[in-house]
Formats: C-alpha cells, sequence, structure tokens
C-alpha cells in the first residue's frame, strides 16, 4: 500500500467490504456497527479520496491495495 494512503485503518476495513460490493447493513454486521457509523465512514472516505461513488471507492481501494 502506499505511504500516501489518506485512510485509517477502519476506513480502509470499510473500503475493502464496499469493493467486495457489501451493502451497509452487511458492513456493519461484519465489523459490529450501527448502519449510521457505516454510511458516515463511507462519506468520509469519499471526502478524503475527493470521489462522489461507491463504485470510486472500490476503484481507488483495488489501486491502493496493489501498488
Amino acid at each position: 500500500m502506499s505511504s500516501e494512503n489518506p485512510l485509517t485503518e477502519r476506513e480502509m476495513e470499510v473500503a475493502r467490504l464496499v469493493q467486495e460490493g457489501k451493502a451497509t447493513a452487511d458492513i456493519a454486521s461484519i465489523l459490529d456497527i450501527k448502519p449510521s457509523t457505516v454510511t458516515t465512514h463511507i462519506q468520509t472516505i469519499k471526502h478524503k479520496l475527493g470521489v462522489d461513488s461507491n463504485v470510486e471507492v472500490a476503484f481507488w481501494y483495488r489501486e491502493a491495495v496493489a501498488a
């Protein structure tokens, strides 16, 4: 992973699950957090990455892991 990764460990976990196509409720269940917390994490991730969609988050995650 790049040393320029702007995401926290938890945000990376959420991004990975978004990349896997998991729904908000599924991510919440997997990470044992509230769906509203997942939504907040996703909004924060999008803001940090400067993207607008979960698809863009997924593409970013794939590239970040491959780097």
